[in-house]
């Protein structure tokens, strides 16, 4: 999405839409997503303006928090080399080596969204925890909730790692989707 900063008014209708509390967390989202698409940010950019936000409410209005900034992602312009890369490579591809390019790009695919699902949970849990209760500085629970993680993602690594092992990429990307596909519908937040 875009690095260039936000507008206050911009801002300020994201923390207006978010305000709205009579409305379902659902509602609330997609006001949120919408302001995203509008403004050309992503929901992660949203979620920190609103952090920020309320950190200088909670503060107090005249606090200067301009220290609190998001942080760059160090990858993206190698990451859009790579993404090229890939576009101007598929159209040489052999149709035996298409097809587990097309396996290995839904394992990513799955990968990748259980990944973010991961962070967005320890994330959920960390606010939950914490609303209307008290928090010290230098508090043990930013390092227990990344220990929880990085733990959950080695644990999925290794299963991977496994059952790369000993199976074929047929079988490791089918069964990689129904763990997917069972942990979606088991797994609580």
């Amino acid at each position: 999405m875009r690095d260039k900063r936000l507008s206050t008014n911009a801002e300020g209708e994201l923390q207006q839409k978010r305000g709205q509390r009579s409305e379902s967390p659902g509602d609330v989202r997609r006001q949120v997503l919408r302001f995203c698409r509008k403004n050309n940010v992503d929901e992660r950019s949203a979620w920190f303006i609103l952090a920020k936000k309320q950190f200088k409410r909670v503060l107090n209005e005249k606090a200067d928090i301009s220290y609190i900034k998001q942080k760059k992602n160090p990858f993206k312009a190698k990451h859009l080399e790579v993404r090229e890369g890939i576009l101007s490579l598929i159209p040489q591809l052999q149709p035996d080596v298409c097809g587990d390019f097309i396996k290995l790009l839904n394992f990513s695919k799955n990968l990748m969204e259980y990944t973010n699902y991961l962070t967005d949970s320890m994330l959920f849990k960390f606010i939950e925890k914490y609303i209307n209760q008290e928090y010290e500085l230098f508090n043990l629970e930013v390092i227990e909730s990344v220990t929880w993680l990085v733990e959950t993602l080695m644990e999925e690594f290794s299963a991977i790692w496994e059952s790369t092992l000993i199976f074929p990429l047929d079988i490791v990307t089918d069964s990689y989707s129904k763990r997917i596909d069972s942990f979606s519908e088991n797994f609580m937040t």
